[in-house]
């Protein structure tokens, strides 16, 4: 891993909600232009990788997680995906595409 790492908390009552705060704050605290439609990928790649850590809480049926963020290795993963050309990566650059005009 490379030095630089940052990261975050997350503390939610639904994954689903975990979810999209956690691509908001990744996307807030990284200078790397991430498109909504990647949220899902990047949350399997962040757990893959465990960058992305499940936390005990003691509040009630409450998520937490813990982000760490190393940047480098993130582009490297990024740039791996659309050289592989992921479907859920590359279908926002797709011409005509349902999420080509999407902004992020």
């Amino acid at each position: 891993m490379h030095l630089g790492k940052d990261n975050f908390l997350i503390l939610a009552e639904h994954i689903s909600l975990a979810k999209a705060l956690f691509f908001d704050h990744l996307e807030q605290k990284t200078k790397i232009p991430l498109h909504r439609t990647w949220s899902d990928w990047l949350w399997r790649t962040f757990s893959d990788e465990d960058w992305l850590t499940p936390l005990e809480t003691l509040i009630g049926g409450y998520k937490g997680f813990l982000v760490d963020i190393y940047e480098d290795d993130l582009k490297d993963a990024i740039a791996e995906a659309i050289r592989n050309k992921k479907p859920e990566i590359i279908r926002c650059f797709e011409k005509g595409g349902t999420h080509a005009n999407e902004q992020s």
